[in-house]
This record gives C-alpha cells, sequence and structure tokens, in this order.
C-alpha cells in the first residue's frame, strides 16, 4: 500500500481505498492501516460512532498490574453525500515480558480514529521489577501498579484521557491493581494477595459493553481476579496464566504472577470503530448488518507496525 499524508488522511475524499500513514498519538509513533467508510447517499445524514483504541497490556509476572482499556469516544454527527471518511482501528499493546532489564510492564495499545477523533491507547500494567516498571502507564485508561510498590508510589496514579477512560489501581504487597476501563476505574486488591478488579467498560448503543479494563494478578490463592466486564482479561494467579483483552472491544490484558517462571502479561485487545445509521443501507465500508431499524457498519482490521519517527 502507497504512504499518504494526516493532511490526505484528513481531506477524506483523496485517500485511495486504502493506504499506510504516518500516524502519531502524541507519545509514539506508528505506521497505521487506513480504512474507509464511503457515504453514498443523496443526501448528507445523521451517524451515531462508536470509536474504541486498544486495550494495553498487562504487566509480567512478578505481580503484574492490569492494563488499562482501549480510550473510547461517542457521538453523532452528519455525513455528506459522495465523501470517503478514512479511520484507523489500532490493535492491543503487548503483554509484559522479561527482558534483559527483568520483568517488563505491559505495552500501551495503539490509538484508534475517525473524523480527525483521536482514541488514545490504554496503558500498559506495571511489574515488580525497579522503580522504572512498577507504575502504570498513562493511557485512554491507565495501567494498574504492580504489586510490592514503594509506598511512596501509592499515591502516583498514572493519568487517563479525561472523557475516554479512568485510572488504573494501586498493588498492595503480592498482588496488582486493576487496570482502569471506560465506565470505572480499575479496584485496589482485596487482600495483601489478592489482585484488584479491572474497571468496567461501558455500553453503547447497540447494547453492547466495550473497554474493560485487565484485572490484577493474585499469589497463592485460587481465585482468579477477573477483568473488567467489556473484554478485560483476567489476571493470573500462582498456578494460572492471566488472559488477554478480547479483540474488538479495546479491553486491558490481565497482570501476570511471579512463580520462578517467565510470565508474561496478557495482550490488550484491538480496538473497534462502528458507525450507525436509521434505516436501509446508504453507505459502503467494513462488516454491513442491521438491527433495530439501524444499519451498522464495523470495522475491526488492525495493520501496521511500531517506528521512531
Amino acid at each position: 500500500m502507497a504512504d499518504v499524508t494526516i493532511s490526505q488522511l484528513n481531506a477524506a475524499p483523496s485517500v485511495t481505498t486504502s493506504g499506510i500513514i504516518p500516524y502519531s498519538d502524541g507519545t509514539s509513533t506508528y505506521k497505521a492501516t487506513v480504512q474507509q467508510i464511503l457515504s453514498v447517499s443523496s443526501n448528507a445524514y445523521m451517524v451515531d460512532y462508536l470509536i474504541v483504541a486498544g486495550g494495553g497490556g498487562g504487566g509480567a509476572g512478578a505481580y503484574g498490574g492490569g492494563g488499562g482499556a482501549g480510550g473510547m469516544v461517542t457521538g453523532s454527527t452528519y455525513l455528506d453525500p459522495g465523501t470517503r471518511y478514512g479511520l484507523i482501528v489500532g490493535a492491543g499493546g503487548a503483554g509484559g515480558d522479561r527482558g534483559t532489564l527483568g520483568y517488563m510492564k505491559g505495552k500501551n495499545g495503539r490509538p484508534s480514529s475517525f473524523l480527525n477523533i483521536v482514541a488514545v491507547g490504554g496503558g500498559g500494567g506495571g511489574s515488580y521489577n525497579s522503580e522504572r516498571f512498577y507504575l502504570g502507564n498513562p493511557g485512554g485508561s491507565s495501567g494498574g501498579h504492580s504489586g510490592y510498590a514503594p509506598s511512596w508510589q501509592f499515591d502516583t496514579i498514572a493519568l487517563a484521557v479525561p472523557g475516554q477512560g479512568n485510572k488504573g489501581a494501586c498493588g498492595s504487597n503480592y498482588a496488582g491493581g486493576g487496570g482502569g476501563g471506560a465506565g470505572s476505574a480499575g479496584e485496589t486488591p482485596y487482600t495483601a494477595n489478592n489482585g484488584g478488579d479491572g474497571g468496567a467498560g461501558a455500553i453503547w448503543l447497540d447494547g453492547n459493553t466495550y473497554a474493560g479494563g485487565g484485572g490484577g494478578s493474585s499469589y497463592n490463592v485460587t481465585t482468579i481476579t477477573p477483568g473488567g466486564v467489556g473484554g478485560g482479561g483476567n489476571g493470573g494467579t500462582t498456578a494460572l496464566l492471566p488472559t488477554g483483552g478480547t479483540n474488538g472491544t479495546g479491553g486491558g490484558g490481565g497482570g501476570a504472577c511471579w512463580d520462578n517462571n517467565l510470565r508474561a502479561g496478557g495482550n490488550g485487545g484491538s480496538g473497534i470503530v462502528i458507525v450507525r445509521y436509521f434505516g436501509a443501507q446508504r453507505g459502503s465500508g467494513g462488516i454491513v448488518s442491521s438491527a433495530g431499524g439501524y444499519t451498522y457498519h464495523k470495522f475491526t482490521t488492525v495493520g501496521g507496525d511500531e517506528y521512531v519517527a
């Protein structure tokens, strides 16, 4: 696919069927796949839209925090007839693993975009390693802290993007905090060993819930820590691996627990863009369906690689 520029994406009619653009969410730069919805109506018409970014990956095991959900943005606008509108769906962030510096925090999810509106990727969960890695990352919703972080860090919560998500939670001695979700903040651990639940996602107009935070890890307990409703992955335990966020929801990945073996955090779920309008189909692009008198165009394809600008 040919490279196109941000200005070409913003001037949607000049964008071809698809393309690759250099794309930044303010913290990282990506090459992202551009998709389109083509308005084929004879008149402008009102649409509702949902934009969800990729969820953050959970922190690696030692006492990993849950990944934050991808930012969630909703609204309504008019589409002009005969116009192509470019959009991007963000991939989920990879769960933390064991690198040369030890157990790593999760990677942030990638942004999604439509109508020049950017939903910011979810923040990766923290991992008990060194002061550089304890804290969950900021993002659309921020990642949860690892367990066993120094006391001064308990008051240092990574920021979420206002209107897109909520904060992750602090950990405890042997348990990670839950990642934030679109509907609520991540939860702190129930006990010193039992991780915090992921924050709940939010319900959109299609009746589905999106952007749940990942659950924090637990140590020496048999009960898994649930991810937030809306695709958040479950936190791992000493005996069980964490689960990833659900693709197409922007859910955060679950944090992993330590057990003398490498335990990678759960990957964040990929994001989604949905456009709907009342009545029969008047546009093309994405997966088209109908329900309750509305036509839906759903976009779930992600692509492109992170690179240094």
